[in-house]
């Protein structure tokens, strides 16, 4: 299907998946209640509020279009014109227009890459309209600099904003008709590009998110918080005596090893609080997410705390069999494994760490996790351990 177009091509930037799971979709969608209104959106919603003649005589043309005219609509992604190839052309072959779209999610357009795809597409015909898309608030400076270079062919380069996608599809699910199948993959591509990416504009604030149940929220987290720093004070006292050693940053919130960034609010508020550890034997780590680690992950949402074992770079078939055999031996030890990572560990429920005797529980199973791995015999080497397991 056109909406995994990416992977098929064997393009793996979020940029390139993107534009396959968008544009890829509109050439499955019903052309008349989606593809129809969306390049009428397309072609005269500009976001600088201008009126283009151009755009106006295109989008009452495309709104005329017959039946069998709009079935004969064509949505091809990645198609070479002379040395370069758009990410998006739509073709509207009763017209004889042709929709050229560059794509851009986090990268910028260059002024290079612009002139050849907008020499490239005026080989093919006069009627072709070249739109930039991207995520930026104001018309990349590029837009107007090929415009003046290439005055003579008097280019014209049109720029579109992702919020704008976002927008134009929720008017589709109100305005039109859709069958199942096809609103619910409209609404998950809205979902993608507002809840996923931030493509979106601003709809206001939900009077649930205010108010006292979110303030005792916060207020038991602020409780939680405190309790954690006492523990994990203490417990980095006593696991002197035990050979392990803290590792840094510490406390970090849900696993992330960068603050918190504009861009990223589901960082905002961590779903999880992780305190990271390693025998002092063990090789220094330069970045703990790529290598390995002991850790104690409190995880107020599933009402559990977790102490393991965790390999952040790729596992060997080797090691995965080893831990698996070694975890058999033991009771209530789980492991997991996702795309080469390994996390072996314990899920400790809350009401087995309620009282002052928390911080020696704890303590046992980090130290119990550390002995683990060192019996690994297949980690000794990436663990920096010379001498032979105990």
């Amino acid at each position: 299907m056109p909406i995994f177009e990416a992977e098929v091509r064997g393009k793996t930037s979020s940029e390139d998946q993107l534009t396959s799971r968008v544009f890829g979709a509109l050439t499955i969608l019903d052309k008349q209640t989606v593809l129809i209104p969306f390049l009428t959106k397309l072609a005269t919603d500009d976001p600088l509020g201008r009126r283009v003649k151009e755009f106006e005589l295109l989008g009452k043309k495309i709104n005329s279009l017959s039946a069998k005219e709009i079935e004969s609509l064509d949505v091809t992604l990645w198609q070479y014109c002379g040395d370069s190839y758009p990410d998006v052309y739509i073709n509207i072959g009763s017209l004889n227009w042709l929709l050229a779209i560059e794509v851009k999610e986090n990268s910028k357009a260059t002024i290079k890459q612009l002139k050849t795809q907008y020499r490239d597409i005026r080989g093919i015909s006069n009627k072709v309209t070249y739109f930039l898309l991207t995520d930026d608030e104001n018309e990349p400076e590029e837009v107007k600099q090929v415009e003046k270079e290439l005055s003579s062919l008097g280019a014209k380069i049109y720029w579109r904003k992702w919020k704008q996608i976002w927008k134009w599809l929720r008017a589709i699910i109100e305005e039109q008709y859709l069958d199942g199948v096809s609103r619910n993959l409209v609404e998950d591509i809205i979902r993608l590009l507002g809840e996923g990416k931030r493509m979106k504009y601003a709809t206001g604030l939900k009077r649930e998110w205010f108010g006292e149940d979110i303030g005792k929220t916060l207020e038991n987290l602020r409780k939680l918080s405190s309790e954690i720093s006492i523990i994990i004070r203490e417990l980095n006292q006593k696991i002197k005596e035990e050979d392990l050693v803290p590792m840094m940053p510490m406390p970090c919130p849900g696993g992330e090893y960068s603050k918190p960034k504009l861009e990223n609010p589901e960082d905002w508020v961590p779903n999880s609080f992780e305190f990271t550890y390693k025998d002092k034997r063990w090789r220094k780590i330069k970045k703990p997410q790529d290598e390995l680690y002991l850790y104690i992950s409190f995880r107020p949402e599933k009402s559990k705390v977790s102490v393991g074992f965790y390999k952040g770079n790729r596992h060997t078939d080797e090691q995965l069999e080893e831990v698996s055999r070694k975890i058999g031996e033991k009771e209530n030890l789980e492991l997991y494994t996702e795309d080469k990572l390994l996390d072996v560990g314990y899920d400790l429920p809350i009401n087995q760490l309620q009282d002052e005797n928390v911080v020696d529980r704890l303590l046992e199973k980090l130290v119990d996790m550390r002995d683990f791995a060192n019996r690994l015999k297949t980690f000794r080497s990436a663990l920096g351990l010379i001498s032979k397991p105990q």
